[in-house]
C-alpha cells in the first residue's frame, strides 16, 4: 500500500541542503536533497498569471466533476486584485473563457464562477492542445510576475510520450501544478507532468478534501519559499540532473542527481528568497557515504531522455540508451 512520509523542517530561515554520494566503476554519483525553511521568508507578494485548466470530459463523471469545479472556484475565491488569470476546459473539444489573461477584478472573477459552475462531464479527452494555449505566454520576458498553471483532471488519456515532449519544449517560464481527481486519477502522467513542468501534484480523493488540500497548494503557490533556483559545479566537471531546477515550496523538497568523475570541489545551490538573493556552497568531498544513487541517477537520466522529441526508449533495434 502506499504510504505518506511526513517531517518537521528545522527553524531557521534559510533551505537546509544534504548530500550523499556513492562511488561505483570508476564514477561518483552525488544526490543532494533541498529542504525548504519552516517559515517562508517576508517580502511583497508577487503578481501571478494564473491559468486554470479543467477536464470536463466523461471520465469525470460524478464525483470527479463536483470536485474539480469546486477547486476551480475555491482557486478563484484566492486570486489577489494585483493578479492576471484565464480559464481553459477541455473534453474533446476545448474553450478559453477570455482571449487572454485578464485582471482578476470582482466582475472576471464572477464571470469565472458562472463558467464553472455550467460545466458538465461529457465526451473524450484530448489534453494536448489544452496544453499547449495553457503553455502560450505573449509576456515570456516578464521577470515581475510569477505564470503558475494548475491543472484539475484525472489525467485519464492515452498519449502521455506527447504530452512530456510538449511540456519539455513550451514550458519557458511557467510552473504546472497537476492536481489528480478522483479515487485513481492517472499518478504517473501527473507526477511526471508536474516534474517537467517545475511544478507539484496534489491529489483530491474526495469532496471533503476539496478545501484542506487547495487550501494548502494555494498557500504554497501564493508565496514560494524559494525561486529561480540554481546549481552549478566549481572546481569539477560532471552532469547535473534536473537541468533547469524548480521552485522551491514549503513542504516539498527538491532532489537533485550529479555523475563526476571526482569529489572535488563544491557544488553551488542559489536562489531568492523573500527577494534577496540567497546561495550556499558544500564541499563534494564531504557528502555522506549512501547507497542506490546509481540506480537513481540512471532511471533520471531515461526519464530525462523520455521528453526529448525523437526519442524512443522502446526501440528494438541497435543499442540501448546510454543512461
Amino acid at each position: 500500500r502506499d504510504f505518506e512520509l511526513t517531517w518537521i523542517v528545522r527553524p531557521g530561515s534559510n533551505p537546509a541542503v544534504g548530500l550523499f554520494a556513492e562511488e561505483i566503476g570508476g564514477s561518483n554519483y552525488v544526490l543532494g536533497i533541498i529542504s525548504p525553511p519552516a517559515a517562508t521568508a517576508s517580502g511583497a507578494r508577487k503578481p501571478r498569471d494564473m491559468i486554470f485548466v479543467i477536464d470536463n470530459s466523461g471520465s469525470m463523471g460524478g464525483p470527479s466533476m463536483d470536485q474539480a469545479k469546486a477547486s476551480l472556484e475555491y482557486a478563484l475565491s484566492r486570486l489577489d486584485h494585483a493578479d492576471r488569470f484565464n480559464v481553459i476546459r477541455f473534453d474533446d473539444t476545448m474553450e478559453m473563457l477570455f482571449p487572454k489573461p485578464v485582471d482578476a477584478n470582482a466582475v472576471n472573477v464572477s464571470e469565472a464562477r458562472r463558467f464553472a459552475r455550467s460545466l458538465e462531464a461529457d465526451g473524450g479527452t484530448e489534453m494536448v492542445e489544452p496544453l499547449r494555449s495553457a503553455l502560450t505566454d505573449d509576456e515570456s520576458s516578464a521577470s515581475d510576475r510569477l505564470r503558475q498553471v494548475i491543472f484539475l483532471t484525472d489525467g485519464a488519456i492515452g498519449n502521455e510520450q506527447e504530452m512530456f515532449e510538449l511540456l519539455g519544449r513550451k514550458l519557458g517560464r511557467s510552473r504546472v501544478f497537476m492536481v489528480g481527481i478522483g479515487s485513481a486519477p492517472n499518478t504517473f502522467l501527473m507526477t511526471r507532468m508536474a516534474e517537467i513542468g517545475r511544478g507539484t501534484f496534489t491529489h483530491i480523493g474526495d469532496v471533503g478534501q476539496v478545501e484542506s488540500r487547495m487550501r494548502e497548494l494555494l498557500g504554497k503557490l501564493e508565496t514560494p519559499a524559494v525561486t529561480d533556483m540554481g546549481i552549478s559545479l566549481r572546481e569539477t566537471a560532471g552532469e547535473l540532473t534536473p537541468e533547469t531546477m524548480p521552485d522551491l515550496y514549503r513542504g516539498e523538497p527538491l532532489v537533485f542527481m550529479a555523475r563526476l568523475n571526482s569529489l572535488k570541489g563544491d557544488v553551488e545551490i542559489s536562489g531568492n528568497i523573500g527577494g534577496n538573493a540567497w546561495n550556499e556552497r558544500l564541499a563534494l568531498a564531504g557528502a555522506r557515504k549512501g547507497s542506490g544513487i546509481g540506480r537513481l541517477w540512471a532511471r533520471r537520466k531515461i526519464d530525462d531522455a523520455a521528453i526529448e522529441p525523437g526519442v524512443d526508449l522502446l526501440r528494438s533495434e541497435g543499442d540501448p540508451p546510454s543512461a
